[in-house]
């Protein structure tokens, strides 16, 4: 099979199926669908009323989550969740939409909700669909010069990390995972991003994007 190293000498009758190929190569996320089961009696519960999406079956209602990923001076906002799932990890603030409001708006709330930072306003990062759950998750992203951290109710601690400080081993999800990997100085300018999470061999939660930096 060949690889394609240079777009600049390849024909250009071959350029659309090659850099297609390229955006297609699963990324694996390092997590696996065993680690979403419900850990205790109040996390099933939850799964069975509807307001938690359970990895181990298909969802009945799709649901729809927003987050936003501050910078500021180039160090990241992370908050460390208070309540299920995936209580104790370290997660790009969000959460779900609720009914009669934008994304947007959404994922604004949820930033001022868990770390007390307000802003007006924020670009779209990423969309990322996850099926076997029945849901969709839409991630901006914005920067600020400085900012007071107050930490919500939802939350354990919230704080801005350095890129060489994060912590990937407690972070909660994979689109968490995705988004602060595609802020790593490899790659300094956060494109937009589309793509799909599905349980791949095993198990483990891998990436199909339409982004050629997969």
């Amino acid at each position: 099979m060949d690889i394609v190293t240079d777009l600049a000498v390849v024909p250009r009758s071959r350029r659309r199926r090659s850099t297609l190929f390229l955006a297609q190569t699963p990324w694996d996320s390092g997590f696996t669908a065993a680690q979403f089961l419900p850990v205790s009696d109040s996390e099933s519960g939850l799964h069975q009323n509807g307001q938690m999406p359970n990895p181990g079956a298909h969802s009945q209602i799709p649901s729809v989550t927003a987050g936003c990923m501050l910078t500021v001076r180039g160090r990241v906002l992370l908050s460390r969740r208070a309540v299920p799932p995936r209580i104790g990890l370290w997660t790009i603030p969000g959460g779900f939409v609720e009914k009669g409001e934008s994304v947007e708006r959404a994922a604004l709330r949820e930033l001022a909700e868990e770390t007390g930072v307000r802003i007006k306003h924020a670009r779209l990062a990423a969309i990322y669909s996850i099926p076997q759950i029945g849901q969709t998750c839409y991630l901006y992203s914005a920067d600020l010069s400085e900012c007071e951290i107050c930490i919500g109710a939802e939350s354990a601690d919230a704080r801005l990390f350095d890129p060489f400080e994060i912590p990937w081993n407690e972070l909660a999800f994979p689109t968490d995972r995705r988004l602060l990997h595609q802020l790593q100085p490899v790659t300094p300018t956060l494109e937009f991003e589309t793509g799909r999470f599905y349980w791949g061999e095993g198990g483990r939660i891998v990436l199909t994007s339409q982004s050629p930096h997969c």
